[in-house]
């Protein structure tokens, strides 16, 4: 049972969250999820397929997208409520994803 499950409709289907492995009244388990460090990759095979095609836009989605990261973890309701609050929790998290 993972994070993820996948939800079919008549046109297809999409990822929804299953579960939200972070909640706020757990300060440890948050402060100790690792999160993706852009130096741990090498990219040079992204940097070779721009030189190739140097002529043609290059798109990543979602780069940097606070709300829906942190939302896959902690549920959108618990990011809103606390991002009103200054959630200390949350706002320790935010500050760590937008370092990496």
């Amino acid at each position: 049972m993972g994070i993820y499950t996948k939800i079919d409709h008549e046109s297809g289907y999409y990822w929804d969250n299953r579960t939200f492995p972070l909640k706020l009244d757990e300060p440890e388990t948050v402060r100790n999820w690792k999160i993706p460090n852009p130096q741990d990759y090498d990219f040079t095979a992204a940097l070779d397929f721009c030189e190739e095609h140097k002529d043609s836009a290059v798109y990543s989605h979602n780069l940097d997208n606070i709300m829906n990261d942190a939302g896959r973890l902690f549920g959108l309701e618990q990011v809103y409520i606390g991002l009103a609050t200054e959630e200390p929790v949350l706002m320790e998290f935010i500050d760590r994803k937008i370092e990496t």
